[in-house]
C-alpha cells in the first residue's frame, strides 16, 4: 500500500477514536515517558502540542523533570523553543499550540530526547507523520541522539513503505511499551 493511501486511513481511524480512550492512554503513555526520562536523566525533552486524535504528552510539563521545549514552524522549517507552562503556548493559524519563544531556542544536546508525533510507525523505528516533512527537515539538520516515534499502539504495523528522505527514529513510545531500536540518530 502506498504512503498516501496509509496516511488517508490512519488519519481517519484516529479521528474516530473515542476521546477518553485516547485520554486514557495518553496517560498511560506519559508514565512509561516520566519513567524513561527519569532513568535516563535528560536535560530537554521536546515535546510537541496535539491535534485531534494524537497523543496528548502535555502532562509531561508538570513533572519537573526536566527542560522541555515544543515546536515552532517558520516556513517549511521548525524550531523548538523552551516551554514551562502551556499558558507558553498559543493557537498558530493551523490551530495548533506553538511557544511564542520567550523560553529561548532550544539545541539538541547529548542528553536530549525528541518526542516525534508519528501517524504510524513500523517496528524498524520508520514513521509516517502528516505529510509536510517537517520533522524529517529538522531531524536531518539536528543529528540527537535519541528520538521516539510516539502513537497509539494499533498504530504500530510491522513495515511502512519508506522515501529516500524519511529519517528512522531510535524507537517508539505507544501505551504499551517503551521501545529502544537505536540508542543514536543518524
Amino acid at each position: 500500500m502506498d504512503k498516501l493511501l496509509l496516511r488517508k486511513n490512519a488519519i481517519a481511524r484516529r479521528k474516530s477514536l473515542d476521546p477518553a480512550v485516547t485520554q486514557k492512554m495518553s496517560l498511560e503513555i506519559v508514565n512509561l515517558v516520566k519513567d524513561f526520562i527519569s532513568q535516563r536523566k535528560f536535560d530537554q525533552v521536546f515535546l510537541y502540542s496535539p491535534m485531534v486524535g494524537e497523543v496528548d504528552l502535555t502532562d509531561l510539563l508538570s513533572t519537573g523533570l526536566s527542560r522541555f521545549a515544543f515546536p515552532k514552524v517558520n516556513g517549511s522549517d521548525m524550531d523548538f523553543f523552551g516551554v514551562k507552562a502551556t499558558s507558553e503556548l498559543f493557537k498558530q493559524s493551523f490551530g495548533i499550540l506553538e511557544p511564542r519563544g520567550l523560553g529561548g531556542l532550544a539545541i539538541p544536546t547529548a542528553k536530549t530526547l525528541i518526542l516525534v508525533p508519528s501517524l504510524l510507525l513500523d517496528r524498524q523505528g520508520n514513521r509516517v507523520g502528516l505529510g509536510k516533512g517537517y520533522y524529517d527537515r529538522y531531524l536531518n539538520k539536528v543529528k540527537t541522539p535519541l528520538t521516539l516515534g510516539v502513537a497509539f499502539d494499533e498504530f504500530v504495523v510491522e513495515s511502512l513503505p519508506l522515501e529516500p528522505w524519511d529519517i528512522p527514529l531510535g524507537g517508539y513510545v505507544t501505551e504499551r511499551k517503551l521501545e529502544i531500536l537505536n540508542q543514536i540518530h543518524k
